[in-house]
């Protein structure tokens, strides 16, 4: 994956979570991003300890759906195309904390020397 991609993809979905905290006044606004490797793929996961509705997660899969007041709808998109272009999968869940859970999940390829 490009690398310049793949901070795109990080920065937009931290910046994301970041808003819709703010957005909802949360009063200890947590964002936590952890990376590991499972297998033959890198899991990426982003959560925060907002509070979304499942009906809201499931739009939020949906081409140019926005939840804010302001947006588009395309920097998801935008996030799953590059995911998807790279062999990975995008998924979204709601987090034990209520918050938004995002789940990628990308191939890892071995590099040969």
């Amino acid at each position: 994956m490009n690398p310049l991609e793949f901070e795109l993809v990080i920065i937009n979905l931290l910046r994301n979570a970041a808003q819709a905290l703010q957005e909802l006044g949360v009063s200890n606004p947590k964002v936590d991003l952890t990376i590991r490797r499972s297998d033959n793929s890198a899991m990426i996961t982003i959560e925060d300890n907002g509070h979304i509705e499942k009906e809201t997660i499931a739009k939020l899969s949906e081409p140019t759906n926005s939840t804010k007041a302001d947006g588009l709808g395309l920097g998801l998109q935008i996030v799953r195309s590059i995911i998807e272009n790279h062999g990975g999968k995008i998924s979204f869940s709601q987090a034990t904390s209520g918050g938004l859970r995002v789940e990628i999940r990308l191939p890892v390829q071995e590099e040969t020397k």
